[in-house]
């Protein structure tokens, strides 16, 4: 169980930081367009 976790938390973590910047990349480029 260990080794699953400890192989399947880095793919997770991966594809959550993946659809994760997918999610807030327009919502920070549109911040970035009403600052400037």
């Amino acid at each position: 169980l260990t080794l699953l976790v400890a192989v399947t938390f880095p793919f997770f973590a991966d594809l959550l930081g993946f659809f994760g910047g997918l999610a807030f990349a327009p919502n920070s480029f549109f911040v970035s367009l009403e600052v400037t």
